[in-house]
């Protein structure tokens, strides 16, 4: 294997320890708050698409990587859907506070 393959795998490790604390959080608080549930759909079949070509050109890393983005894109979609509208002490706790603060002119 080439040493591009290695540094493509690295960066394939890096994209899947990405995603473990979200999968973690929603799973265990059982917290859906600021998951965009079509965002994560619109991944996941962006992830199939990638993958179906990463498969085609026999591309390891690319598959590896988008393997993994589609089973943790639809992880994530599945939990947010099951858990809408939960959310955990700690961001409730944060959605409190920017509620409390004033709007400035210009800021959402």
């Amino acid at each position: 294997m080439s040493v591009t393959t290695w540094v493509g795998f690295v960066g394939a490790a890096l994209v899947i320890m990405a995603y473990l604390p979200q999968v973690v959080h929603l799973i265990k608080e059982r917290c859906s708050w600021g998951i965009s549930l079509g965002a994560y759909t619109m991944w996941f079949v962006a992830g199939i698409l990638i993958c179906a070509h990463a498969v085609s050109l026999n591309d390891p890393v690319f598959i590896v990587l988008q393997g993994y983005n589609v089973v943790a894109t639809a992880t994530i979609a599945a939990f947010a859907k099951k858990y809408k509208q939960n959310i955990c002490i700690d961001h409730r706790r944060l959605a409190a506070a920017a509620a409390s603060q004033p709007h400035r002119r210009g800021e959402p």
